[in-house]
């Protein structure tokens, strides 16, 4: 009796071992398995290093390609009217001719009046905003002749100038400038405000502004009217 239970016990243990064997193989496998894996994605290749470098440059070239341009030129035509301080009648147009590469930019403007003609050469900086054709504060200096009928004098000029846009094509503008007494002839300084809406059509800009300038103790040349016209961007 004693024989008979003892080799009960035996083959119970022995087919009880039988049957865990296999799930503790499976385990130990999974666990050989899964630290491959771990280390394999912790590998460092030169091949692996060569794909994503090729990856990074295909990146970068569709960045170059989709990514706007630092370089924005314009040219723009305006018409202006106006009444002067002493009375009579203002009137006269406008060409600006413009280049701007990242924050910086320079600009050149000529006018056509029947009280004179003039010219500016300024230096832009753009403190705000990433083009000029968005959003932006951009401050302004440099030179402006009063050519008239006699010699041209020159004079320092500094200002700033300010795009607001409310919509994606439609927008209002403002812009401060002083002109600096004149070093040599007779000392004027002055000033110039515009305010004025805008709206785009793609390249193109349609504006209209009013517009201020008062020159101190000079009558004569202080105006005020409107300006419209066209403004297209290259």
């Amino acid at each position: 009796m004693r024989a008979r239970t003892l080799a009960f016990i035996v083959l119970t243990t022995i087919f009880v071992s039988c049957l865990s064997a296999p799930a503790f193989g499976d385990d130990t496998y999974n666990f050989i398995v899964n630290k491959q894996e771990a280390k394999q994605k912790n590998r460092w290749s030169l091949s692996e290093w060569l794909d994503t470098r090729d990856r990074m440059r295909m990146m970068d070239l569709w960045l170059a390609l989709h990514s706007p341009s630092p370089y924005e030129f314009y040219v723009a035509g305006l018409y202006r009217t106006g009444n002067l301080e002493a009375g009579g009648y203002y009137g006269g147009w406008n060409l600006t001719v413009a280049g701007y590469a990242y924050l910086f930019g320079v600009e050149f403007q000529r006018d056509w009046a029947n009280i004179g003609n003039r010219s500016m050469g300024l230096v832009n900086f753009r403190i705000f905003g990433y083009h000029n054709q968005a959003t932006n504060i951009t401050l302004q200096g440099g030179l402006q002749s009063d050519g008239g009928s006699g010699p041209a004098l020159w004079n320092g000029v500094a200002g700033a100038h300010m795009t607001l846009y409310l919509s994606k094509g439609f927008g209002v503008t403002g812009l401060y400038r002083h002109r600096f007494s004149r070093v040599t002839g007779i000392p004027v300084s002055a000033w110039r405000g515009e305010v004025g809406a805008f709206i785009d059509f793609r390249f193109v800009r349609v504006l209209g502004e009013y517009f201020a300038e008062t020159a101190n103790g000079n009558p004569a040349g202080s105006f005020n009217g409107v300006q419209f016209g066209l403004r297209v961007y290259l």
